[in-house]
């Protein structure tokens, strides 16, 4: 498997990659490259070396936004996902992304439910919901 994603890499690399939307600054490009550089530092992995060649090849933003996924994959192979979340986050600083990884519920982003127990306050004057029998 890891020898086919270094091929895809490589057969990638060999066509211009085409930029739909705005150019970056090339002064940008060498800060995302640099960012990237470092989160890859120290893997020594053929996927780590094959996102390294990507880095190089890399035409705009939109190219390193687009790397994240297989970047997080290379970092969490060697060392876990927590620390390549912990990593690709000065990554997304620079791309200026704010990803919030818990979900719609965890992060009070669902819609309330009118009249829903848990979001509907209750006074001292309400009876209680469940009586006891005794």
């Amino acid at each position: 498997m890891r020898l086919i994603g270094v091929f895809v890499n490589w057969v990638m690399g060999l066509w211009p990659a085409r930029s739909y939307g705005r150019q970056t600054a090339p002064d940008r490009l060498l800060e995302l490259r640099g960012a990237c550089y470092t989160i890859l530092d120290d893997l020594r992995t053929p996927l780590g070396k094959g996102m390294q060649v990507r880095v190089e090849t890399a035409k705009s933003a939109n190219d390193f936004w687009h790397m994240r996924p297989r970047l997080f994959d290379a970092i969490s192979e060697v060392y876990g996902e927590g620390v390549a979340a912990q990593r690709l986050l000065q990554l997304d600083t620079l791309l200026r992304v704010n990803h919030d990884r818990r979900s719609q519920f965890a992060r009070g982003a669902a819609p309330p439910v009118a009249n829903a127990p848990s979001t509907r306050r209750r006074r001292s004057s309400d009876e209680p919901r469940f009586r006891d029998s005794h």
